[in-house]
């Protein structure tokens, strides 16, 4: 038996374990599962004519698990989708890893394939369905996805499914650019969090976390005037309580989620030593296998990353002269490193609100994508003056996966001394000041930042409750922002 034939005969068996948590339940789906198999649907009755649907995301966010439940789709379908289903007549599942550790090619798996079903890609009769997952690791991936797209040109029979490493995916080249729709998978937000912690229980959530978290987005980012903003919010009020009526304590869970719940694995074990292992695993992985592929760095550079992670978890801000003499790290090869990490998504930088003249000479401020990755980095001892730091790295993240992905802002700090976490620019002209703090209730840096930026309004997050401030700034408690 070839290793194709041993492959798919194991396949069922092989997946198991990404689609069953230990005591046999079914994982929960994540949310952006039901627009992939909306994609699905619509490819089944000839309504899809796109052929690559690429899946980037960090190493942890549950991008194999997605897959896999792609694959057994029919699983998670509504009665009335069943029938639908049935134009599919075809699916094969093949991870480009265990390709490569077996000395074999996508191209080879291509060919295997069409010897199997007697037929080329380009004469497909049967809806058909192809998932890889980590198709970065084949380096003709690019290639090999132009190959079946311009091969399958001619009918709507072809659909790909593929995960990867979001660096390297990203690089992919303008002919392929125009072949694909992409959907980065993220790392979970706190509603998918609570989301799917209930559905671990077994308990469903009451309300659509997406659409409230929408009216809340709507709300803050894209409101005239802070007194627009209150309103908003103050008519969401109940909506907000409601969903939170079926959370315990929602103040306990915000903590957890800041410490460990970005990634999938959290809600099986609850545990932060595994959890920080992991990550710390994960962090490994993506200095030693992505980060390699993107940058070509000397041994020497390579064993101080965990380090340089480590001083950036510490502190809010970064001097690169500083930093270059601690770990003894030429500028340009530091400035390369960050790039590297920020590619590869742990990162996210922050620059200086102002001209790139002055930008380039202030401190660098990086965030983390996941502040559970501040936390493992640190082993949950992160330093009281940096506390606030876990915050602000799920504010980023939450800009970056909600703002910047459809480049409706640009993101920035004031790097004043005293000045705000966040200067948000929009694509229209408006400005927002932001200010990030546990039990923050002073307005001061908001007004500060103001004198100078000349904002649309100001935020400040953390407060005990909602309230309006010279019909200027609007003071949100962390339960409401932590929804979108």
């Amino acid at each position: 038996m070839n290793y194709f034939e041993s492959w798919h005969a194991n396949l069922s068996d092989y997946l198991k374990g990404y689609l069953y948590n230990e005591e046999g339940d079914a994982k929960p789906v994540r949310f952006v599962f039901d627009k992939l198999k909306s994609y699905l649907l619509d490819f089944a009755v000839g309504k899809f004519g796109e052929k690559i649907i690429l899946l980037p995301g960090m190493r942890g966010v549950g991008k194999t698990t997605l897959l896999a439940q792609l694959y057994f789709f029919e699983k998670y379908l509504k009665s009335d989708e069943h029938e639908i289903a049935q134009n599919i007549k075809n699916r094969i599942y093949i991870t480009a890893d265990d390709l490569a550790y077996n000395n074999l090619s996508l191209k080879d798996f291509v060919g295997y394939y069409e010897k199997k079903i007697n037929s080329s890609l380009s004469l497909l009769k049967d809806k058909t369905l192809i998932f890889i997952d980590e198709i970065h690791y084949d380096p003709k991936w690019g290639m090999f996805l132009k190959r079946l797209y311009d091969e399958a040109k001619g009918h709507k029979n072809l659909l790909v499914f593929a995960t990867g490493s979001s660096a390297l995916l990203l690089k992919t080249n303008t002919d392929l650019t125009r072949r694909k729709i992409e959907e980065k998978i993220y790392p979970l937000s706190f509603s998918e969090y609570l989301y799917l912690k209930k559905k671990e229980n077994g308990k469903s959530s009451a309300i659509s976390s997406t659409v409230l978290g929408n009216k809340i987005k709507e709300s803050i980012f894209f409101s005239k005037t802070a007194e627009n903003v209150f309103e908003k919010l103050s008519n969401l009020s109940s909506e907000v309580m409601d969903y939170y009526s079926n959370v315990s304590d929602f103040k306990i869970e915000i903590e957890k989620y800041l410490k460990i719940g970005s990634f999938p694995f959290s809600i099986e074990t609850e545990n932060e030593i595994i959890t920080f292992e992991k990550i710390g695993s994960i962090l490994s992985k993506v200095i030693e296998e992505d980060i390699l592929k993107l940058k070509k760095f000397d041994s020497n550079t390579i064993l101080k990353l965990h380090n340089l992670l480590y001083l950036i978890a510490s502190s809010y801000n970064i001097n690169l002269s500083k930093v270059s003499g601690t770990l003894l790290l030429n500028i340009q090869t530091l400035r390369q490193v960050l790039d590297a990490f920020v590619e590869s998504e742990i990162l996210l930088k922050i620059p200086s609100f102002g001209t790139a003249y002055s930008q380039a000479r202030k401190e660098l401020k990086y965030l983390f994508l996941s502040s559970a990755m501040r936390n493992s980095i640190l082993k949950g001892l992160v330093p009281s003056g940096t506390s606030g730091a876990m915050l602000e790295d799920e504010s980023a993240h939450i800009f970056y996966r909600e703002l910047l992905k459809n480049n409706q802002a640009q993101m920035f700090y004031d790097s004043s001394q005293g000045g705000a976490d966040f200067v948000l620019k929009f694509i229209d002209g408006r400005k927002i000041i932001i200010e990030i703090g546990k039990n923050k209730e002073s307005v001061n840096q908001v007004i500060f930042s103001s004198k100078k930026i000349k904002p649309d309004y100001g935020i400040v997050v953390g407060s005990e409750k909602l309230d309006l401030i010279d019909r200027f700034i609007v003071k949100i408690p962390i339960y409401y922002w932590m929804l979108m």
